[in-house]
């Protein structure tokens, strides 16, 4: 079974390896931000703490509601996430060769970088991802971000069949929204070359690229990672389907190989004390970490 099941350990487990290390396999860089950087620069002292703002909070409260709010303990005020932020710059030490689309002629341009910079609200530190920009917007093609509607009255429709379902169900449609819509993905062709194109049905937006082109510097690399997050079984899509199955299996397996690790150790018996060291040990540091975790993120 672990032979049978080999590609999927493996995938999860250099995947996860990825995740925490976004500069493997990958043109993108990590910079570190350290603290006396970012406390080199002067920000208002709400700006980085949460005691403030939550006492904001509840002064507000008591002004537009009759309750009687107080600000508990202050040391229970703390962020939640970071702050992000996204700039794009050219890097005057590295330049790339264009084609345009029509081919007839091309153009050296400095190489941009799209950075994102996460810092944690507290100025405690942060980091810079820096990742090359794969197109010049000749070659990348052309987008719309929004207002491209086609008057086809597809919002409608969907709510329409969405709430004739619903009351199907003897449900009340009367809070009904939609959350999420499809996109719509069809090939178009620009002067004999064939252009893949994505039509986002909810906000009317609309990119396009030639086909063969990826939209990612590292598709490889992105397509692992997909992988790792793909779950749950599709109605319409077998393989997606199949996938899900294998990676019940792959939960299943590793599963039992911990349980039946447990009995074999049991049945020896000059490794009890020893395992029963290490079981302990580690029982504590999951339990002190997941803790943790769960006062950070739970």
């Amino acid at each position: 079974s672990g032979l049978l099941l080999l590609p999927w350990i493996l995938l999860y487990g250099v995947t996860a390896l990825l995740f925490n290390h976004a500069g493997w396999l990958s043109e993108r860089t990590v910079e570190h931000i350290p603290s006396s950087e970012l406390h080199a620069v002067e920000v208002d002292e709400v700006a980085k703490d949460p005691s403030l703002i939550a006492e904001a909070v509840v002064e507000s409260l008591r002004e537009h509601h009759a309750e009687a709010f107080t600000f508990g303990a202050p040391h229970s005020a703390k962020f939640l996430g970071s702050r992000s932020y996204r700039i794009i710059d050219p890097d005057p030490e590295a330049t790339v060769v264009y084609e345009s689309i029509s081919k007839s002629e091309a153009a050296e341009v400095p190489r941009r970088w799209t950075r994102t910079i996460v810092v944690d609200p507290a100025s405690k530190g942060g980091k810079i991802y820096a990742t090359p920009v794969s197109d010049s917007p000749e070659s990348a093609g052309f987008s719309v971000n929004s207002d491209l509607q086609v008057g086809l009255g597809l919002k409608a429709a969907w709510e329409d069949q969405a709430s004739a379902w619903v009351e199907s169900r003897g449900w009340d449609a009367g809070e009904l929204e939609i959350r999420r819509f499809p996109s719509v993905e069809f090939e178009l062709d620009v002067d004999g070359e064939a252009w893949l194109c994505t039509y986002g049905t909810q906000r009317g937006s609309l990119s396009a690229r030639p086909v063969g082109i990826s939209s990612s510097t590292e598709p490889l690399r992105r397509f692992a990672l997909r992988l790792h997050k793909a779950y749950g079984y599709s109605n319409s899509n077998a393989s997606r389907a199949i996938w899900a199955l294998f990676v019940d299996l792959t939960g299943f397996l590793m599963a039992f190989w911990g349980l039946s690790g447990i009995l074999m150790w049991v049945q020896m018996r000059r490794l009890r004390t020893a395992g029963l060291v290490c079981l302990i040990i580690s029982l504590g540091v999951a339990a002190g970490l997941g803790w943790a975790m769960w006062t950070e993120i739970g």
